[in-house]
């Protein structure tokens, strides 16, 4: 009797986490055509990453199971279907944690939260009290889910480390797979047009994601206002954010700040086309594909001051304190009319970002693991 693998990304609605299964799915697909498994494979995605995948005209087909299924959170544990995610011999989660017991033989889960292995982090002391309590216990819920897999996949060293250090977990338990930029970027035939809300020539910093409190984008609106009092510089910003988003860091309040809502993976190239720079100011990421992303499109990258984002960009971005709006908003306004230099900045960044692993690497990793652990369950 042949083994099953669970493939499961019925978890993942958002950001980054919905353009890495997507990419993966995209890569195992293509891969198993060209090298045909003696297992099944059967994926379970949600509405999201179904919407993704669909773009990309994938051979849905090959793969033993597709099924399109919703879960959130918690709520999963009450009323997910669960017979959809039982008896395998082993699962692969994209991206966890997973709220209830998936009973595989072998579990497999990616693990990319930050707040877990950070509990220190800068970002605390912009919550209140109350907020602040129920943040820790929501990642004290999560830690205790995640410690139910057998493996726990994460994108860079620094990672495994902290989970070894800082959480106790034992380092046969941990790999490594770096994260990548998807293959779409190489595949223009792919991009989906973007709808664009400006119509101006202005220099424009984008950002891409999703307005989590350790995005930080809060920051933005001090330093749009030094760069219009101290140096007189008009700017666009523009986001992938929710119009309800939008309104709660008060960006709607700003002339200058548009967004053109959340986007498709396959529109993401094109939005970073339309823009002259990339605005990362995150406090607090285990990795983020987003400057991957952008140096891969030349787009210059301004950013934190990190090791997160050193780890990936190294010398190819211009790094500020995201704690500072002054440091921010100084960087930009040095930076941002220094067209010849941004050109090299970004065509270095281009080559760097070229040797690094692919998408289709990523893919073969993850098979590697899954497949060691597939003769053993």
């Amino acid at each position: 009797m042949k083994k099953k693998l669970l493939i499961n990304a019925a978890n993942l609605h958002f950001g980054g986490a919905v353009q890495v299964a997507t990419s993966f799915i995209q890569e195992l697909i293509e891969i198993i055509i060209d090298t045909p498994k003696d297992y099944e494979i059967n994926v379970v995605v949600s509405s999201e990453v179904d919407l993704n995948l669909r773009k990309l005209d994938l051979k849905l087909s090959s793969l033993n199971s597709y099924v399109v299924h919703d879960i959130y959170g918690l709520k999963a544990a009450f009323i997910m279907n669960k017979n959809l995610f039982q008896k395998f011999d082993v699962s692969f989660s994209v991206f966890g944690p997973n709220y209830f017991n998936m009973k595989s033989k072998y579990s497999i889960c990616g693990f990319a939260q930050p707040w877990i292995i950070y509990p220190n982090n800068s970002v605390y002391g912009n919550l209140s009290i109350i907020d602040k309590i129920k943040t820790k216990l929501k990642f004290w819920v999560q830690w205790y889910f995640y410690k139910k897999n057998n493996v726990l996949i994460v994108e860079l060293p620094h990672v495994k480390t902290s989970l070894i250090d800082k959480k106790g977990f034992n380092p046969n338990s941990v790999a490594v797979v770096e994260n990548c930029f998807s293959s779409i970027y190489d595949k223009s035939e792919l991009w989906d047009e973007i709808k664009w809300p400006i119509d101006n020539t202005n220099f424009t910093l984008g950002f891409i994601g999703r307005a989590y409190p350790h995005k930080n984008l809060i920051v933005l609106n001090e330093v749009n206002k030094i760069l219009l009092k101290k140096y007189n510089l008009n700017l666009n910003f523009i986001f992938t954010l929710e119009e309800s988003e939008f309104n709660e860091l008060g960006f709607n309040h700003q002339r200058n700040f548009y967004t053109c809502g959340t986007i498709t993976t396959s529109q993401c190239p094109n939005f970073y086309k339309k823009i002259d720079g990339l605005i990362f100011p995150s406090l607090l990421e285990c990795f983020s594909a987003t400057p991957v992303e952008a140096m891969k499109m030349k787009v210059p990258v301004f950013a934190s001051e990190r090791p997160f984002i050193r780890d990936c960009c190294d010398a190819h971005a211009i790094y500020f304190d995201p704690l500072s709006p002054d440091s921010i908003a100084e960087l930009i306004y040095k930076n941002h009319n220094k067209d010849l230099d941004l050109t090299k900045m970004a065509g270095k960044a281009y080559e760097h970002v070229n040797h690094l692993p692919t998408a289709k690497d990523r893919a073969k990793k993850y098979l590697n693991l899954i497949e060691t652990k597939l003769d053993i369950s």
